[in-house]
């Protein structure tokens, strides 16, 4: 009887000690669906799915960077924001490594992993609205200041403000004062570092209560329509041509 509680014990035990492993993993949380407990799993899978493209793709333009065969590209790191963004209409050398639900951690577990970050001509990094539901602004901000920490220092940084959102249930009725908040936060941030150049395109979506406008979102209050991704794409390419990045006389 002794020797079969023994047993017993060890398997809980070794039960609890498997679950701690599992979910206290380097990564594991930062990559949790920020919206559905019941979803993690699939996100995880669909995290490191789209993790293991980008890498793939990341590591072939590396090999034709290395070979003289392409430019250094921009290099569009964040979340479904720059997912669904064709950055490839803001300039020919554009990369696209947004991964929609992503937050500050998970950008700051993969952003090293790039080997082109190395030799990119510049990062455009817009990240944080998904944060806002599972961390505070101060929380936040030190996400923001650790993924520039490993940016090299001789890259430029265009550092994207976190867009408003219209009304949407799964969040609160103050985000868009928490965003504001966080922005102000970010450019302060932004100015500490030598060739970091913040930008808020808010303007070109909002209405003039601060929201996203009716007309600029696909339903949802969150995502822009192709109308709000036109005027992003103008933007970003105005900045980017004003910052020198990118060929004015480029049109696509």
């Amino acid at each position: 009887m002794k020797s079969r509680r023994l047993i017993v014990l060890f398997y809980v035990l070794a039960v609890h000690l498997f679950l701690f492993v599992i979910f206290w993993k380097p990564g594991f949380y930062h990559r949790i669906n920020p919206f559905s407990n019941e979803h993690t799993v699939t996100y995880e899978i669909f995290y490191h799915n789209m993790l293991a493209l980008q890498l793939r793709t990341d590591a072939v333009l590396q090999r034709r960077i290395e070979l003289k065969l392409n430019p250094a590209p921009i290099l569009f790191i964040g979340d479904s924001i720059i997912q669904g963004m064709c950055v490839s209409c803001i300039s020919k050398d554009a990369v696209n490594f947004g991964i929609g639900l992503d937050t500050t951690h998970g950008v700051l577990e993969r952003i090293s992993q790039y080997q082109t970050l190395q030799q990119a001509r510049a990062v455009v990094l817009a990240i944080g609205l998904n944060d806002t539901r599972v961390r505070n602004n101060d929380e936040i901000l030190a996400g923001y200041r650790a993924i520039l920490q490993r940016i090299p220092r001789h890259i430029p940084v265009i550092f994207s403000a976190v867009l408003p959102i219209a009304a949407n249930p799964r969040w609160p009725g103050d985000t868009n004062d928490r965003i504001k908040a966080l922005n102000h936060a970010a450019k302060t941030l932004c100015a500490t570092r030598t060739g970091c150049h913040f930008v808020d395109y808010s303007k070109a979506l909002a209405t003039p209560h601060g929201r996203l406008a009716p007309d600029k979102h696909v339903g949802d209050g969150i995502h822009p329509n192709t109308d709000a991704y036109q005027a992003l794409i103008a933007e970003f390419k105005f900045t980017l041509i004003q910052i020198g990045l990118i060929n004015p006389e480029y049109i696509h």
